[in-house]
């Protein structure tokens, strides 16, 4: 063998071990590290889709953009037991098995026609094994917990008054109760 040739094949090595790992489709991972659930990109991107659907943008924030997707994976991470957290990872690869089955692709591959339709059904709870329901239930719950807490909702669509409220010194009585008369 000699010099050119040996450089040659070191090259051609080189490169190929260089840009291998670039061919290997890894997923992606979650934006947030979660503790119990191991979520990776796609999990989650589908589970804000889904969320938005629940709670849809129109001319105020929806789900999506006030982050309620991620509230509702941090309480299901840190506040529900494992055997729920348990229940809902498995009831997320089952939906996504179930999709992937019918549609022949992924949800988030899906027309936001059909995937108003998946969820649609999911709401209904019908014909769906139980950890399916139990997934997307814990979703739905702690979505609109997180979209009903937001700085948006507390602060535009329900003023958030810090108790006792707001505190009317000189009224007479007769005013705040009309049923006492003088």
């Amino acid at each position: 063998m000699n010099r050119r040739s040996a450089l040659r094949t070191l090259v051609v090595v080189t490169a190929g071990v260089t840009l291998l790992p670039s061919c290997v489709q890894r997923p992606r991972k979650a934006a947030v590290a979660y503790k119990h659930l191991k979520l990776n990109g796609e999990e989650e991107d589908m589970l804000a889709a889904m969320a938005a659907i629940i709670i849809p943008t129109t001319s105020t924030p929806g789900a999506k953009e006030t982050g309620a997707h991620r509230f509702a994976l941090t309480m299901i991470d840190d506040c529900c037991s494992a055997q729920e957290q348990a229940q809902f990872y498995d009831g997320l690869q089952k939906f996504e098995a179930l999709v992937k089955q019918k549609e022949g692709s992924p949800f988030l591959k899906c027309t936001p026609a059909r995937q108003q339709q998946w969820v649609a059904t999911l709401n209904t709870g019908k014909n769906l094994p139980d950890n399916v329901n139990a997934f997307f239930h814990l979703l739905k719950r702690y979505t609109i917990e997180g979209f009903t807490g937001s700085q948006y909702f507390l602060t535009k669509v329900k003023v958030y008054e810090l108790v006792p409220g707001r505190f009317h010194g000189c009224i007479a009585v007769s005013k705040v109760s009309p049923a006492i008369d003088n």
